[in-house]
């Protein structure tokens, strides 16, 4: 979560802005090079100009779209158990539980499960219910509030690694010619779906409610409003 307490130094004021949590990936660089450029030295972006006319807004709201989905798409596969794990494929190492080491059951469920079941999103949209904001109140520890809360949901997803495992050993998942996927599989699935969908909603929330109003762009745009006017014929 971007700290407006922890720009960049080298950013000029603005609401758009680059903290120390900047890992050089050149995405917004890329997409609106006339406001963001490269410390060299410290290897990070930072705001060298604050976008002010409409293309510009437009492209630093495209950067932001495109942020928020890739964050989704990281908090959708962090909801898939597997991806938590090592037994990400198949069980690995010593399995005296006798789990499957189907190299095939990732797929199966990042996927191939669903499509045998139906499952669909509309139909779990009334279960999703109200997400509250994540707090971002200083803790005791000194811990960053989101990455806690960020952490506390890769751990839920981990406990459930060999609840999956242990469906497939009882021959739920429906994985095999004219098997049936469960109702437990289906529902293990859906709840997956759901507090995925709860956990980014929750950050997006988050984000949202904890944004300043912008009172740089708005004042840039009554500048060039009132410049126009004055040149108008």
């Amino acid at each position: 979560m971007a700290d407006k307490n922890d720009k960049r130094p080298e950013s000029v004021p603005g609401k758009f802005y680059v903290d120390s949590q900047c890992i050089d990936c050149d995405l917004c660089r890329e997409t609106a090079p006339k406001n963001f450029t490269r410390q060299d030295d410290g290897g990070y972006s930072y705001v060298y100009a604050q976008p002010t006319t409409p293309e510009e807004v437009e492209n630093a709201r495209a950067n932001i779209v495109y942020m928020m989905g890739v964050m989704g798409h990281n908090v959708g596969d962090c909801a898939q158990p597997l991806h938590t794990t090592k037994h990400y494929n198949g069980w690995s190492g010593q399995n005296p539980k006798g789990y499957t080491t189907w190299n095939g059951i990732h797929a199966w469920i990042d996927g191939g499960l669903a499509a045998k079941a139906g499952i669909r999103i509309a139909p779990l949209l009334p279960q999703v219910g109200s997400v509250e904001v994540i707090s971002l109140a200083p803790r005791e520890d000194r811990r960053d509030p989101m990455f806690v809360a960020v952490f506390d949901y890769l751990r839920r997803q981990h406990t459930m690694v060999e609840p999956l495992y242990l469906l497939e050993k009882e021959g739920k998942l429906g994985q095999a010619e004219g098997a049936v996927v469960s109702d437990e599989a289906r529902a293990f699935v859906e709840q997956r779906l759901l507090d995925g969908g709860r956990m980014l909603a929750a950050i997006w929330l988050t984000a949202w409610r904890g944004a300043v109003p912008d009172t740089y762009l708005r004042a840039a745009l009554v500048r060039r409003q009132a410049a126009a006017a004055k040149t108008a014929p």
